[in-house]
């Protein structure tokens, strides 16, 4: 590899994708490094959702070869839901889940007929207490349904901001890729003499 010198506009460009493509490795290894695998949704034995958002990061990687000119609008498109999806996530991670000793349990939405009979005793009750009440044991206390639409929703919700995140960057990366703008007509002129 030839290196320019050191002063010329192809040794700063050269130089901002250095610093850029080490940006993004930092924070992707901070961000995947564990990060996405932490606040993957509980009681997933397979890992089904954090395989399946590897999917389609990968999947998006391949589909971000073909954006074009429209790499820009993707890009910031990709930004804003990579951003809103997480807190999103959050939000109904914190609904649809209570804990039980020390490790966080998916819940349904809609209750079994011992488990209505349990809340309306006590209709201050919250997850948490009303999961150890029953044990641990959220199929007493939620329909296996609701169970199943909870599980759903949350994996749905991580896997779409995984991707969206992957999105970003990819487009971002795509973004930095493109030739340094070209002078118009004007910009190329020189200056009339004074």
């Amino acid at each position: 590899m030839k290196f320019p010198k050191t002063t010329t506009p192809e040794w700063f460009a050269l130089k901002r994708r250095l610093v850029i493509v080490s940006q993004v490795g930092a924070f992707l290894l901070t961000a995947f490094g564990g990060f996405y695998s932490n606040i993957a949704p509980p009681d997933d034995h397979l890992r089904f959702f954090p395989s399946y958002a590897s999917l389609v990061a990968g999947l998006i990687f391949l589909v971000s070869k073909r954006f074009g000119r429209a790499t820009k609008t993707i890009m910031w498109f990709a930004i804003v839901f990579a951003i809103i999806l997480p807190l999103y996530y959050f939000s109904e991670y914190q609904e649809l889940t209570a804990t039980y000793n020390s490790s966080r349990r998916i819940c349904g939405t809609q209750y079994t007929t011992r488990g209505a009979a349990y809340v309306s005793k006590h209709p201050n009750i919250g997850k948490d207490d009303l999961l150890f009440a029953f044990g641990g044991k959220v199929e007493d206390i939620w329909t296996e349904n609701s169970i199943n639409r909870a599980r759903m929703i949350l994996g749905v919700i991580y896997s779409a901001g995984f991707g969206f995140l992957a999105l970003a960057l990819l487009a971002g990366l795509q973004e930095t890729k493109k030739p340094p703008h070209a002078p118009n007509a004007l910009e190329a002129q020189p200056a009339p003499p004074q």
